[in-house]
């Protein structure tokens, strides 16, 4: 009887709901150009994705993805440069990644989820999802680092 109380009284007073069951983080966060460190304009995306395609099904794999650069003004979209993650580790609301070298330039991140859910059914389009300390290597030496706000789309 004290425990019904006691569950009633925290549903009655708002409690939170219970954590789903289901957490994806897939999806594609982007800096607004406003909102972007110096040094970090030029990001177009960060792309995380928990789901690959194999003879035509989809299926769960490890969290991978990669940091996109903006295309080269009137060079087209095939200009844009990918730098793959390297082993990203998402323990509860953490996250951690490097990136691959590519042209001499790596990327490395320490952050938080500011919410965590299954993003690809429950979108929080916009929403500052993801913040943290991004830093860019050149041939390992720091060139750029500071604090970001990692927006959240879905995509199409």
């Amino acid at each position: 009887m004290t425990l019904a109380v006691v569950l009633g009284a925290a549903w009655a007073v708002g409690a939170a709901p219970a954590k789903s069951a289901s957490v994806d983080v897939f999806g594609y966060y982007y800096l607004r150009e406003n909102e972007a460190p110096k040094g970090f304009q030029d990001i177009s995306e960060l792309y995380l994705s928990t789901v690959d395609y194999r003879d035509g099904k989809e299926v769960r794999v490890p969290l991978n993805g990669f940091i996109r650069l903006k295309p080269k003004k009137g060079k087209g979209a095939e200009s844009a440069v990918d730098f793959p993650l390297v082993a990203p580790t998402r323990k509860d609301r953490s996250l951690v990644f490097t990136t691959r070298e590519v042209g001499g330039v790596s990327y490395r991140f320490a952050g938080t989820f500011v919410k965590l859910g299954n993003f690809p059914e429950e979108r929080p389009e916009d929403e500052i999802i993801l913040r943290g300390s991004l830093t860019r290597l050149r041939a390992g030496k720091v060139m750029a680092e500071g604090k970001v706000g990692f927006r959240y789309t879905g995509g199409d």
